[in-house]
């Protein structure tokens, strides 16, 4: 009897420590699921995550675009970049596919150039060229999306 009601109460601890855990941001089910057990043990961890999942409190899939949104529309990281978060995050390849479906990455390079851009209008053409370019490898586009997103705007900027 006691030992049944230890569990729950460790049940209780684990849900209220992941509804806190979540509170702050949108999390992964693998996120909540790895801090649960630095705390918790396994059956109870499986316990809670399950229960989550049911409520619809927990669901990967809309994590995944949640966090594409944001890194698209704040960041204009490219979808390669989001990808590896999405991986470290514990999202499936599928889920991640879903998510990033509807993004366009040479806008996302496009986008976050133009921004940049615009803070290096005083420099020489080469400097803002290498600088421009170093920013949007930075920010995980690949060289030809670069290349071709630099032209663009060097010609509009002209």
């Amino acid at each position: 009897m006691n030992n049944i009601k230890t569990m729950s109460n460790e049940a209780d601890l684990a849900i209220k420590k992941a509804n806190s855990f979540i509170a702050y941001r949108p999390r992964s089910i693998s996120e909540v699921e790895n801090k649960l057990l630095l705390s918790f043990n396994e059956n109870v961890v499986k316990n809670v995550i399950c229960n989550l999942k049911e409520q619809d409190i927990l669901n990967d899939l809309r994590f995944a675009k949640l966090w594409v949104t944001s890194r698209c529309l704040s960041n204009q990281k490219s979808t390669q970049y989001i990808k590896y978060e999405l991986k470290q995050k514990g999202i499936s390849n599928e889920n991640i596919e879903v998510a990033l479906s509807e993004v366009d990455n040479d806008e996302n390079a496009y986008n976050a150039g133009a921004k940049k851009i615009k803070a290096l209008t005083n420099l020489p053409k080469e400097i803002s060229e290498k600088k421009l370019e170093s920013f949007l490898r930075r920010k995980g586009f690949n060289l030809s999306t670069t290349k071709s997103t630099i032209k663009k705007l060097l010609e509009e900027n002209e």
